[in-house]
Formats: structure tokens, C-alpha cells, sequence
């Protein structure tokens, strides 16, 4: 169970909001992104791999520039509309790539989503524990954690469906009815467009820089609507303190514990001894 403390105020609840959204964004980015190379640019899986380096390069830095400028300044909000500006123009601009978009403009707009996800991935911590006790900060930080694995799924399988529906509709009418209703299209599709005949190839890269571009349009609308979340957020001062009590109860049940069963076990073998 939650414990409806952790939502009982605005901030913390746009904190929970806001990570589950940027959760989605992450998750959808780094599995389509490679899609987009692969099939629009001839790209291998370890080719697409390093085609999506301006999105892995940026995140983690990015996430300690963020939580150095949070500790510095005792504010949290500026930063996370930054994140959240940046990733709605990243989205928008990958949502400009066709399939004969140059590949420098994809690894390039990536370092501005990259740039985003890494702020916001950081900074959404501080609006979440800034309204609770201490006391709280464990069961927030779980909950937390928990939102941020939920939203692996929304993200994967929220691209997924807009990718499968869409190639059903834009790639060409004689090729897309060689594949039954319940196969994957872009995976079983992929392997096969580097030796596809003119005029099918170039028509099937268009059909999934099209789908894709869906992709990113959606991931725009989420960004905006996680910037619309974090205006709900107050500018709550900053723990400055530790819960000093943390894990206590627990050691102590634990050494009452041992207690006990050390007593059990020498009454036991008081007894042995008495009975022998």
C-alpha cells in the first residue's frame, strides 16, 4: 500500500507525476531511436548503437550538472523547466527527420532530448522529498523507484503500438499483406531492407521514418504535459537534516530476536542435561 502522505500535496504528487512521464520519454527514445537508423539508414545494431551516443552521452552528465546546481542554489524548479523545455524542442525536432534527413541532425537533436531527460531524471527527487518528514524519505524513494519501472512498460509499449499501426498503414499495400496480423512488422521488415529491389526500398524508409515521426509527435505531447505538471510544484525549502532513527526499530527487533533464541536454546539444553 501507498501511504496517501507521499500524495497528500501538490509538489509530491507532480514529483511522481513528473518522473513516470520522463520514464516514458527515456524508454521510448532509447528503443525507437535505433529503429529510425536502422531502417531509414541502413544502419547494423551496433551501428544504431553508436548512432544514439548523443542521447547516452548526455543523460549522465547532465543528471550531475543538474544535482550539483540543486545543491548550490537550494532550488529545484528552474531546472526542471529547463529539463522539460529542452525535451519538448528535442522531440519536436526529431519529429522534423524523414528518411532522407541528414544523420548528423538525428545524433544532433538527440543531445538535446539527452540534455532533458538527464535534468529532470535528477531533479525530480527534490519536489518529491522536499514536502515529507524524514521520516518519509524511504517510502517515497520507494514508490519512486517503483514509478520509474512501471513507466519502462508505458514507454516500450506505447511506441510499439504506434510503430506496428502505423507501418500497417503507410508501408506499401502488397508488401505489408505478406505479414500476418499478429507479427511485428518493423522487426521482421528491418533485416530485409537493405536488399530490397528500387523503387520498394526507398517507399518502405519513407513508411518508417513517417511511423516513427508519430513516435516522436507523441513524446512532444508528453513533454509538454510534464511541463504543465511542474508548475503545480511550490519552491519548498530543502531537507538539510538525516532520519537519525532509520533502521533502529529494526536492529533492535532483530537483537531482541537473537536474545530470545539464545534463551530458548539454553533452556533447551538445560533440559537435555536434566534429562540425561
Amino acid at each position: 500500500m501507498v501511504p496517501f502522505l507521499l500524495m497528500s500535496n501538490r509538489t509530491g504528487l507532480s514529483g511522481f507525476i513528473q518522473t513516470f512521464l520522463n520514464q516514458i520519454i527515456m524508454l521510448a527514445t532509447t528503443y525507437y531511436l535505433p529503429v529510425y537508423f536502422q531502417a531509414c539508414k541502413d544502419a547494423g545494431p551496433i551501428a544504431s548503437g553508436v548512432d544514439i551516443f548523443g542521447l547516452a552521452c548526455t543523460v549522465a552528465p547532465l543528471s550531475l550538472i543538474a544535482g550539483a546546481t540543486v545543491t548550490k542554489s537550494a532550488q529545484y524548479r528552474p531546472q526542471i523547466w529547463f529539463g522539460w523545455a529542452l525535451l519538448m524542442l528535442g522531440c519536436g525536432l526529431l519529429s522534423s527527420l524523414d528518411a532522407d534527413s541528414s544523420r548528423s541532425k538525428g545524433i544532433g537533436y538527440q543531445v538535446l532530448v539527452g540534455s532533458g531527460l538527464g535534468i529532470v531524471y535528477v531533479a525530480t527527487y527534490f519536489p518529491v522529498l522536499a514536502p515529507l518528514p524524514v521520516t518519509e524519505n524511504a517510502r517515497a524513494l520507494a514508490f519512486f523507484v517503483f514509478l520509474r519501472n512501471f513507466a519502462v512498460v508505458w514507454g516500450i509499449t506505447i511506441g510499439g503500438t504506434i510503430l506496428q499501426n502505423e507501418l500497417r498503414k503507410n508501408l506499401p499495400v502488397e508488401f505489408a499483406s505478406t505479414f500476418t496480423e499478429s507479427t511485428q512488422i518493423a522487426y521482421a521488415v528491418i533485416p530485409q531492407i537493405p536488399d530490397l529491389p528500387q523503387p520498394l526500398k526507398d517507399e518502405v524508409r519513407r513508411a518508417f521514418a513517417d511511423s516513427v515521426r508519430v513516435i516522436w509527435q507523441v513524446l512532444t505531447g508528453i513533454s509538454g504535459m510534464g511541463l504543465l505538471v511542474s508548475l503545480a510544484m511550490k519552491g519548498l525549502p530543502l531537507h538539510t537534516s538525516t532520519d537519525q532513527e532509520w533502521g533502529m526499530q529494526e536492529r533492535k527487533g532483530a537483537t531482541h530476536g537473537d536474545k530470545v533464541m539464545k534463551k530458548t536454546e539454553s533452556s533447551e539444553v538445560s533440559i537435555a542435561v536434566d534429562s540425561a
